[in-house]
């Protein structure tokens, strides 16, 4: 069925984006709530910024979360996908003033419900922990994104690595899926030739039945990108997108405070020799112009935690999940405590290893203490 666009009360406009959304448009549903609905209404809002996170829309969706905290009722009660979404994606996309904002105008909804109670704790957190660091030391890194996962994305951004004004300029096509390392040397060293072009590019369908888009010999999946929206018309939007994050990829690199953060790669060092470590400073030279450059390796398969420097730029943290069925991707996980306690550590790790690099500076002012509810 096809929706018409024209004038529609509120609560018609929210149907007719859905539909949009159901036919795989996307695009087409944003637009219509940005120019029909009241995204005062906290439903619109809701559905308009799960769009942009769908559209992979960054720059819109940085906005549109400042928009969405800034207009919180004080004291009203909040949906809970409402709650969780605007924690979550603001995380990554705000400064701490806007995000202790967000934790203030959130605790009426959050007190009373254990699930949304356990997600604003692990905000304050995550708040607090980000205020202090700073404190003392403020990262001066642009933290690049090499796969395998997302992890090296995510982890760094919400714990205040990564500046909200990185929010955007440092996307780049190894953050927001799953890649295998020998793809990535590949395509270093070819400058993304075949990366994610038509000839190598087929669809999945899901259990849930989304297609997702991923190379023919499965060493990319694109699960941030499912939908028919990003399939039709031979991938052009995945092409396009990903040819933009290509750019943003050379423009981070040559950022004379570059470094390069991997994780989901089973290294098993030194018992196995680092083989691909030249290939991998090889590749990224023709991007930084640099032959040796800073390298983070997240190891998530070690047996046991440890922090090991290969040489001055490599370094790898050994940090094994807490426990088996860990889920680094599942908030009920991640906000736990123990998963707060595993997130912190990283973060402080990572954070140690900018500083022996003399990637930080000194605060210019104390921050006002940071008040979290109980």
């Amino acid at each position: 069925m096809q929706v018409a666009m024209g004038e529609q009360p509120p609560a018609g406009v929210i149907v007719a984006a859905r539909a949009l959304r159901d036919q795989d448009r996307p695009d087409l549903a944003a637009a219509l709530l940005e120019r029909e609905a009241d995204l005062s209404d906290l439903k619109a809002d809701l559905l308009y910024l799960r769009l942009l996170v769908d559209l992979d829309d960054h720059a819109a969706l940085q906005a549109a979360l400042q928009r969405s905290i800034q207009r919180l009722p004080e004291r009203a009660a909040l949906a809970p996908g409402y709650v969780r979404l605007l924690c979550r994606q603001a995380l990554r996309a705000c400064d701490e003033s806007w995000l202790e904002l967000l934790l203030r105008k959130t605790w009426k909804s959050c007190k009373a419900d254990p699930q949304l109670l356990a997600a604003h704790r692990a905000l304050g957190r995550r708040i607090l922990v980000r205020t202090r660091m700073r404190a003392s030391a403020l990262p001066r890194a642009s933290l690049i994104s090499m796969g395998m996962n997302c992890m090296p994305w995510d982890i760094p951004s919400q714990w205040g690595l990564r500046g909200a004004e990185d929010f955007c300029a440092l996307r780049t096509p190894f953050d927001s899926g799953a890649n295998k390392l020998p793809l990535v040397l590949e395509t270093l060293e070819t400058d993304f030739a075949a990366y994610c072009t038509l000839d190598v590019l087929r669809s999945v369908e899901t259990g849930g039945g989304h297609l997702t888009p991923m190379r023919k010999d499965v060493r990319a999946v694109w699960n941030h990108h499912s939908s028919g929206y990003w399939i039709c018309d031979d991938f052009r939007r995945l092409r396009e997108n990903m040819a933009a994050k290509v750019q943003a990829f050379r423009h981070g690199c040559r950022r004379e405070d570059a470094v390069f953060v991997i994780s989901h790669v089973n290294l098993d060092y030194p018992a196995r020799p680092l083989d691909f470590l030249d290939r991998l400073n090889g590749g990224l030279e023709r991007f930084t112009g640099s032959p040796r450059n800073r390298l983070v390796f997240i190891n998530e398969y070690a047996a046991a935690a440890a922090t090991t420097w290969v040489d001055d730029q490599t370094l790898i943290l050994d940090r094994p999940f807490p426990r088996a069925d860990y889920v680094w991707y599942d908030e009920a996980t991640t906000d736990s405590a123990e998963g707060l306690q595993y997130e912190q550590e990283l973060a402080e790790a990572i954070m140690a290893a900018l500083s022996l690099w003399g990637l930080t500076s000194a605060c210019e002012a104390a921050p006002a203490p940071l008040a979290v509810p109980a």
